[in-house]
């Protein structure tokens, strides 16, 4: 379940950047959970498909799916060339513990983890966050439409949000997905049959 002091900071934290302890303290253990996460899942990235919103995971969470159209490294203004996946793969990770193990409607995490999680990460890397953050935003908008999608992607966020035009879009790929593969596995099958048996 949603814990209340935690809600109620989920803006407050995008200006402010220090947080009561309380709440300092459950973003540290979430931080820690986020890692142990990554390590007990042996979570796999697949950037081979296009996705609505730059990422997203599969429905068992381990899997962490980036659009292969978005570039996997960004040159900062000061010359730095900072790896993108790294804080896609903490908000999306992020986002589904929030879900699956605490009970958080997908609006909420997604908030939680872009003003905390994900921008921790990132300042403590030393990157403006502003910069980070009109990069991602543009690219959200340039790559907001897709032509297919993993066919085990995780759909509780557009069901969580109410959006279900891409909910239908999502499934309705996702099972022409699947009916490629099995053909493909039905063509390798009778390709390879001993004939006779």
């Amino acid at each position: 379940m949603q814990d209340k002091s935690m809600t109620k900071y989920f803006v407050q934290s995008q200006e402010n950047k220090k947080l009561p302890k309380d709440i300092q303290d459950q973003l540290d253990a979430l931080v820690a959970d986020v890692y142990k996460y990554l390590v007990a899942h042996k979570i796999t990235i697949d950037n081979t498909h296009e996705v609505v919103y730059l990422a997203g995971y599969n429905v068992q969470g381990t899997v962490v799916y980036i659009d292969r159209r978005l570039p996997r490294y960004l040159t900062l203004k000061d010359g730095r060339k900072i790896d993108l996946y790294k804080y896609l793969i903490i908000h999306e990770v992020g986002e589904k513990i929030l879900e699956d193990h605490l009970g958080y409607k997908y609006p909420y995490a997604h908030e939680y983890v872009t003003g905390n999680l994900e921008r921790r990460a990132v300042e403590n890397d030393k990157i403006d966050w502003e910069e980070y953050q009109d990069f991602m935003l543009k690219e959200v908008q340039q790559l907001k439409t897709f032509s297919e999608s993993p066919s085990d992607l995780d759909t509780k966020p557009e069901k969580d949000t109410h959006d279900y035009y891409r909910f239908h879009k999502i499934e309705k790929m996702k099972k022409k997905s699947k009916k490629k593969v099995v053909s493909f596995i039905s063509r390798l099958l009778e390709k390879y049959t001993v004939k006779g048996y």
